[in-house]
């Protein structure tokens, strides 16, 4: 059977665990993971972007880059490539949001997992792509991370430099 929130269904879990998926992404927008973002920025329209940076995910795991010079209030497309054999993802945040997604993520099990979409994560199937656009309105970092079993703590993170 395909389960709704698996694009391939080759996903594993008990039943249980399934049932808790949708329960786990509401509860992961409801604290602000959704389409928000608040001092990181906020999804943008496609059209308006200045630019598109293209990010690839592998199995190493790394992304590569794994630094994105961006400039105050620029709107900027990710264009995410997988080009390893297992899913991945690529979740945009602070420092918290990150935190947070990966005990998330590790209190859901170890079977690599297709969670639901947002404007600032996605889950890029291997030899997919998946985009997110972007606005960064101020000087700082921003992070970006896969939370898949095992890549975040295996060093799979990087950032968005956002400065002059």
């Amino acid at each position: 059977m395909l389960w709704p929130f698996s694009k391939t269904g080759g996903n594993h879990m008990h039943r249980w665990k399934r049932a808790l998926t949708p329960l786990a992404a509401a509860c992961l927008a409801l604290a602000g993971c959704g389409g928000g973002g608040g001092d990181i920025g906020k999804a943008a329209d496609k059209a308006k972007a200045a630019r598109v940076v293209e990010v690839r995910l592998s199995d190493q795991p790394k992304f590569e880059p794994s630094l994105i010079p961006v400039k105050p209030s620029e709107t900027v497309t990710l264009r995410i490539t997988n080009t390893g054999k297992r899913i991945h993802e690529f979740h945009l945040g602070n420092q918290d949001d990150q935190k947070e997604r990966q005990e998330d993520m590790q209190g859901m099990g170890s079977n690599p997992m297709n969670m639901p979409d947002t404007a600032r994560s996605v889950t890029v199937d291997p030899g997919a792509t998946e985009e997110i656009t972007w606005t960064f309105p101020k000087k700082g970092a921003v992070q970006y991370g896969c939370h898949q079993p095992g890549d975040y703590d295996k060093g799979m993170k990087g950032e968005v430099k956002v400065s002059a």
